[in-house]
């Protein structure tokens, strides 16, 4: 049993599924009417730690899926906004271990894994991902723009990362890349 949790807001992954709609029907593509309290919002800015309710069966019996859509930007905003709230206050933002806490809640026995998709950049999100996560997988053209891209993504978040962990337990084990 696997859990995809699209954090895309282009949400590729979630238009690219069968995933049921309020009703339980299949449906495809723009149909989902998906807005941002049926994603991962406010998961990612720690008002909630229950993902249960926002997961959507797919056509495939052992993929569960959390939707993304365009309206997940909102997230990100307020994620940009507890930030500078919390930098200015001289505090720690709120926000960074939302999802941590929320996958943590889930029972063992519901899915074998979990994957995470984000956007191909590096952001709040991203970065409470990886606070939430034990394997970074990066899918890469071996194109050299692709590559220098990634060699900048993977210093950036290094930095990023150093200054989490004062802060907090890094779960990371391992970094992948997945040449395409």
């Amino acid at each position: 049993r696997v859990l995809l949790i699209d954090l895309d807001p282009q949400a590729s992954a979630t238009t690219s599924m069968l995933v049921q709609n309020d009703q339980g029907i299949l449906v495809e593509g723009s149909n989902l009417g998906i807005n941002e309290d049926m994603t991962c919002a406010s998961v990612l800015v720690g008002e909630t730690t229950d993902i249960r309710p926002l997961i959507r069966r797919t056509h495939w019996s052992c993929i569960d899926i959390v939707p993304s859509a365009p309206d997940l930007v909102e997230g990100d905003f307020a994620m940009i906004m507890d930030f500078a709230d919390a930098r200015a206050a001289g505090k720690q933002a709120t926000f960074w271990l939302g999802l941590r806490h929320a996958l943590r809640s889930l029972d063992g026995a519901e899915y074998d894994m979990v994957v995470i998709d984000t956007a191909p950049t590096l952001s709040l999100a991203t970065l409470a991902t990886l606070l939430a996560t034990e394997g970074l997988l990066i899918p890469c053209p071996m194109r050299s723009l692709d590559v220098e891209s990634l060699k900048s993504f993977a210093v950036t978040t290094h930095a990023w990362l150093e200054t989490l962990a004062k802060s907090f337990s890094l779960p990371l084990k391992w970094f992948r890349v997945l040449p395409t």
